[in-house]
């Protein structure tokens, strides 16, 4: 709950983090430091397969104020895939919770022409990744959507 709004796992993400820091693009083997932004007096958090979140976002009015969010099939579908990089089990499960918890949710919703189209737009090695979670985690709904 936020303010006594139930919020979801891409809105509390994108709400905490793009308030605290800004996000650039982690590329090549990546690292765990910040990425210094000195003219802005300040650090950006590296995050891998930013772009996937950037490609389509909404807009969402949370009590007057709006917000730009990924869309939530990008967002659960980057959780998936990152999930796949965790090395904590902890964050691994997190991961693969909330991606499946979200894509449920845009199933529900009427979202699954627009997870199969996204799916087809990512890489055959991510697809991969998506696929084996999803048969580990036994998301047959999901997967059912996808390999239809």
């Amino acid at each position: 709950m936020h303010g006594g709004i139930k919020t979801f796992g891409w809105f509390r993400y994108f709400a905490q983090t793009r308030n605290n820091w800004q996000l650039v693009p982690e590329t090549g083997r990546g690292t765990t430091k910040p990425y210094p932004l000195p003219e802005l007096s300040m650090n950006a958090q590296r995050l891998r397969f930013l772009e996937l979140l950037e490609s389509d976002r909404i807009i969402v009015d949370f009590n007057g104020l709006k917000v730009t969010l990924p869309h939530p099939v990008n967002f659960g579908l980057h959780k998936i895939i990152v999930s796949s990089r965790r090395k904590s089990v902890e964050k691994k499960e997190k991961d693969i919770k909330t991606g499946l918890e979200v894509l449920r949710l845009c199933v529900d919703n009427m979202d699954e022409p627009k997870l199969v189209e996204l799916f087809k737009k990512i890489s055959q090695k991510q697809r991969k990744k998506v696929i084996n979670t999803l048969e580990d985690n036994k998301a047959e709904d999901i997967l059912r959507c996808l390999v239809n």
